[in-house]
């Protein structure tokens, strides 16, 4: 196994982030505690619940005993309700007149093809307020910095059949008047249509059945500037930025993430689901693809922080995901001189190699001939700093991989709902979603949530060129097997610990209810709310 390159496991005088309390809401694996948003003025965190179709309110003014204060369901004021998605809050937000804070909750139509919604509360009363039309398919909602305007990153997903595929946009809500005044505005990629290949020599991927710039291009999240005029758009199945202009309501510039090198020191990877840990160099590009983006600010630059899950489309409709051992390799384009053990392209393809590694169909046939020169896997497997040109800083290699290896080598790599070790290998890894940043005595820290594996890991990111790695945290419990023990009864619903974190979210002392930064996490498939107090050198 490969050691860790130079920001990876190590020693670090900073922070370390200490458990302190958990809500379990009983339900497994229903999706019940995702996207998590704060209140300052109520001592409450919303906590997306997707099974009952709304949020939980957990009451946190003891951090240490979250208690579920209320249920907002959105299908009690909205009859099209189907998936909720994510929420934000802001105070000090107009409504009738008064200033109050105000929920922000994104939903997907219940009909595909059909608007989305953002949902306001009054979140100090808990009472609607307003439905707004968004674009199809919400996937993130947050407010601007200066709290005049709620967006939306509508993915505009297609049916799972690609008889309907709608088109993706960034909804830009209006509220300087009040939300009874509220306007929306819808920022698109219809400027991009007819210039598709212009977009794929630059490396967006656009593919698939119609692949219309306008429809086949996702925003999935985004981030806003410090001055609220520009919003960050990560389209993660085109593995690209888009930069929208919040004035003007459109899309002013799209940057392609590029690819990962596996083949180079510090971004080794497992790429096998046989039974060993081999964390090596493999001639594989990884798609950064990422998730969940944060921005902060570094010696007057703003830069941006993302999570490389990885994103692909399979669906009964179309799918591009195959293995390598399916595709026709290029028996001449791969150099296996420094690959030991590997003399040709056949064993390349073996499954205790890169065999039963997910790829894409639709990139690494360079010159069109029907063999692959080139082979290109899901997501980053890591996070990443770029600019706000879409250049990267500095990407994490193969911490992620070492980290997990190193303090659960018995269970490397194993689902989110299966302890057998080695099952997200050769599909996206520890699979990193969830990211946010946060300032501790003057230093930035970026807290990452690794999906598949049930773990968060902390850097300081204060200088952007040169992070380092300040903690890993994992509440797993490996002595219970989730899947099995829970639906069997022999365990309930928390047993197994905290799994599948989907949202982090970090709540400053300033905003918090005791004297000390905290961090809140809401793990998906355990249903679980953790609550981590952020200790500081001096404590």
């Amino acid at each position: 196994m490969t050691e860790p390159h130079p920001a990876g496991i190590g020693a670090h005088g900073g922070i370390s982030l200490e458990r302190i309390g958990r809500f379990e809401s009983g339900q497994f694996a229903e999706d019940a505690a995702e996207i998590i948003a704060h209140s300052e003025r109520v001592d409450a965190l919303f906590v997306v619940n997707a099974d009952i179709g709304g949020v939980d309110v957990l009451d946190v003014s003891d951090p240490s005993d979250p208690e579920r204060l209320d249920r907002l369901v959105l299908g009690d004021v909205w009859d099209g309700t189907g998936e909720v998605t994510n929420v934000a809050l802001r105070d000090d937000v107009s409504v009738g007149g008064d200033r109050t804070s105000v929920l922000a909750v994104a939903a997907v139509a219940e009909e595909p093809g059909d608007s989305g919604r953002v949902v306001f509360y009054d979140a100090v009363e808990r009472t609607h307020v307003a439905n707004v039309e968004v674009g199809v398919a919400p996937d993130k909602v947050g407010f601007t910095p200066d709290g005049t305007r709620v967006l939306t990153a509508d993915s505009g997903e297609p049916s799972d059949d690609y008889s309907v595929d709608p088109p993706g946009t960034v909804s830009v809500i209006d509220v300087r008047d009040g939300l009874d005044a509220a306007s929306v505005a819808r920022a698109d990629f219809t400027g991009y249509d007819g210039r598709e290949d212009e977009l794929r020599e630059r490396g967006v991927r656009i593919f698939g059945p119609n692949p219309k710039a306008s429809t086949d291009l996702e925003p999935e999240y985004l981030t806003v500037s410090e001055d609220s005029e520009t919003a960050y758009v990560v389209l993660q199945v085109n593995n690209a930025l888009a930069v929208v202009d919040i004035e003007s309501a459109s899309v002013e510039e799209i940057h392609p993430f590029g690819y990962k090198d596996h083949h180079a020191t510090g971004n080794e990877l497992d790429a096998s689901d046989v039974d060993r840990l081999c964390i090596r160099n493999w001639p594989v590009y990884g798609m950064y693809q990422p998730d969940a983006i944060d921005r902060y600010e570094a010696a007057g630059e703003t830069y941006l922080v993302t999570a490389n899950e990885g994103a692909m489309r399979d669906t009964e409709g179309f799918s591009e995901v195959t293995t390598v051992s399916e595709l026709d390799l290029d028996p001449e384009a791969f150099d296996l001189g420094d690959v030991s053990s590997v003399e040709s392209v056949e064993e390349l393809q073996e499954a205790e190699h890169l065999g039963n590694l997910l790829t894409t169909t639709e990139y690494g046939d360079v010159d069109g001939d029907g063999l692959h020169e080139e082979l290109y896997a899901f997501g980053g497997r890591s996070f990443a700093i770029w600019t706000t040109e879409g250049e990267l800083v500095y990407d994490s290699g193969a911490d992620f991989e070492l980290l997990v290896a190193m303090h659960h080598p018995e269970h490397f790599n194993a689902d989110g709902l299966r302890n057998a070790p080695f099952a997200q290998s050769t599909t996206k890894g520890p699979e990193p979603e969830g990211i946010t940043v946060g300032e501790v005595d003057g230093r930035t820290y970026a807290f990452v949530g690794l999906e598949r594996i049930g773990s968060v890991v902390v850097y300081d990111v204060s200088d952007p060129h040169n992070p380092s790695f300040v903690q890993y945290l994992n509440n797993r419990d490996f002595d219970v097997d989730p899947m099995s023990d829970v639906e069997e009864g022999d365990a309930d619903a928390g047993d197994a610990g905290d799994l599948g974190p989907e949202g982090v979210t970090f709540v400053s002392r300033a905003e918090g209810p005791v004297d000390t930064p905290l961090v809140a996490v809401g793990n998906e498939l355990s249903g679980t709310t953790t609550m981590y107090r952020v200790r500081r050198p001096t404590e």
